[in-house]
């Protein structure tokens, strides 16, 4: 479990609705459940002109303290709604993004947690930018509580229902085992999600076809998972659900009522793929529900990041898409010889591997593979 829980918070004057302090509840549910301390954290930055202005009138030194001491103040306000002797302040003058990474890796066994974004007026501020480099450059998880949340910082979340989508792919169960180190498994109640986007209209087969495989596949996938977790005593369940995979994520989370989402940054695709900048983060924007966010290791280092009670389930088979690399060139083993030699042919190539369904590579074919079109035409 997490020793220690940062709390970034924006102070009054720039954060007029509290929204940075939406954080607080789940920061107090951690503590709770994992007995970790809380490291209460607020970033000065002082805009170049205002910095230049002191500074040419000698007070630079004198002011700065002055925000440090008012800005500590806030943040000792805060901690004494906390047990006594469970959190402490920390007041620091730069780049938010900055100084909340460099505080971070200081800290033994992190877990972030904080707000998506704070508005100031009509301008968004400080949260949203800072937000995204901390969860896109830390090496420790974070969970991210949408600027929409409904519950005072003064009270305590509910930690037991999860929602875990899955993939299939090695990055979303490290998520998974990941969340599971934080929280702990007292009392958890984990709803497995796996979403099958309706193919577009494809030559390789109907989509009647393709659902029927997809939901075959899933639903072996996630019984696995399920049987796995069942005997390290954690209570699962498993749901299968088809459409848009953002959309579908939220309606699952409404649907049982889920306290967070859990997600990796990354999808199957590999680390060329950030979700959090397009299923996450739309999942982020819509939902009432805070995300925990963990960015995922080389998908080489994920099986030693596993559990040794969960090495002895049999491992899902690789994808070729976790580790191909931009432009990808590939036919579907159904495809026409005419469409494959078209795909030749505008890629400049000879061979082209070609794919299952599940984007496994199941062979090759040879621009010698086709059939001379000089000879069928002298037929």
């Amino acid at each position: 479990m997490s020793k220690t829980i940062v709390v970034p918070l924006v102070a009054p004057h720039l954060d007029v609705n509290k929204v940075s302090q939406q954080a607080l509840p789940i920061a107090r549910a951690l503590m709770a459940r994992t007995d970790a301390l809380v490291t209460l954290v607020s970033v000065i930055e002082v805009p170049r002109e205002y910095a230049a202005l002191v500074g040419a009138l000698g007070l630079e030194s004198s002011v700065q303290q002055d925000w440090i001491e008012e800005r500590r103040e806030f943040l000792e306000q805060i901690a004494r709604t906390f047990p006594e002797g469970r959190a402490t302040v920390v007041v620091r003058v730069g780049d938010p993004a900055s100084e909340l990474l460099d505080l971070a890796r200081d800290i033994d066994d992190p877990v972030v947690v904080m707000t998506s974004h704070v508005r100031t007026g009509l301008q968004r501020a400080l949260l949203g930018s800072v937000t995204y480099r901390v969860v896109h450059e830390s090496e420790w998880p974070t969970i991210v509580v949408p600027a929409s949340s409904e519950v005072s910082g003064a009270e305590t979340a509910r930690l037991q229902r999860i929602l875990v989508p899955l993939d299939g792919s090695s990055f979303c169960e490290q998520a998974l085992e990941r969340m599971l180190a934080v929280l702990g498994t007292e009392g958890l109640e984990l709803h497995l999600l796996h979403v099958i986007e309706p193919p577009a209209l494809h030559p390789d087969f109907t989509a009647l076809e393709y659902m029927s495989e997809a939901r075959d596949w899933a639903i072996e996938y996630l019984a696995g998972v399920t049987e796995r977790l069942s005997s390290r005593g954690i209570t699962a369940v498993a749901e299968v659900r088809t459409g848009r995979i953002a959309e579908e994520i939220q309606r699952a989370a409404r649907d049982i009522g889920a306290d967070m989402i859990a997600m990796a940054t990354h999808s199957r695709r590999g680390l060329q793929r950030v979700v959090f900048g397009s299923v996450a983060q739309r999942v982020l924007s819509e939902s009432h529900v805070p995300l925990f966010l963990h960015r995922p290791m080389e998908a080489v280092q994920v099986e030693a990041a596993r559990p040794a009670e969960a090495t002895a389930a049999p491992s899902q088979p690789r994808l070729v898409s976790e580790v191909m690399s931009p432009p990808v060139m590939a036919v579907r083993e159904g495809a026409t010889l005419e469409e494959a030699e078209r795909l030749m042919r505008e890629h400049g190539t000879d061979m082209l591997p070609v794919v299952d369904w599940r984007s496994r590579l199941v062979g090759v074919i040879r621009r010698s593979d086709l059939p001379d079109k000089r000879t069928k035409a002298s037929e």
